[in-house]
């Protein structure tokens, strides 16, 4: 199985609560080396709704429940990140770690006990130009007679420069599963007729 790191080195990332606030509350409270004010800001990790989850049917028209070989959805995704920006002259690098779990469900159309899906990291910046995309495979297996597997892959790294005045908050990160067409369809009128 791959799991390719990205390495971006010319762009910077997003907005959105990196930081632990217990974490920072004792820093404050018994560090007196910690550093005072607010801390630079992460970048927003975005699942896409339509990508959020995937249904995977056996060869042909058919969609029924007994079509079914698998369905699995992003049931969590760990983000850490890092700022290293240089006093004097304000530039530096962002340091961020990814790490994908799903949760995937074998259908009844399904004989090899496996759920292989594909799953994409997304950068853009503000105004949602993509700077970056990757693309990632892990798989679900079904051991026994278990239905139900959730799954964690190797973390992604990412490391982005900064520009002076850069932060995260200037990029956007965007996250789904990489889906086929008809895929994409399936989910778009599942939600239609449910709303989510």
């Amino acid at each position: 199985m791959r799991h390719p790191r990205i390495l971006i080195m010319a762009l910077a990332l997003i907005a959105a609560g990196c930081s632990n606030a217990d974490r920072d509350l004792l820093n404050e409270t018994f560090n007196p080396f910690a550093e005072k004010g607010p801390k630079p800001a992460c970048p927003s990790i975005n699942l896409l709704a339509d990508a959020s989850s995937v249904t995977r049917f056996r060869p042909g028209p058919g969609e029924d429940l007994t079509d079914v070989l698998f369905d699995a959805r992003v049931s969590d995704l760990g983000v850490a990140c890092n700022h290293d920006i240089d006093d004097d002259t304000r530039t530096g690098t962002l340091a961020m770690e990814l790490q994908m779990v799903i949760e995937a469900n074998r259908g009844p159309a399904d004989r090899t006990r496996q759920a292989p899906v594909d799953y994409f990291i997304t950068l853009t910046d503000s105004n949602r130009k993509i700077l970056d995309k990757r693309v990632f495979d892990m798989s679900a297996s079904f051991p026994d007679n278990r239905t139900r597997a959730v799954v964690m892959d190797d973390p992604v790294e990412m490391e982005i420069p900064l520009a002076a005045g850069q932060t995260g908050g200037d990029f956007r990160i965007y996250v789904g599963f990489q889906l086929t067409q008809r895929e994409l369809e399936y989910n778009r009128r599942r939600r239609q007729l449910t709303g989510r």
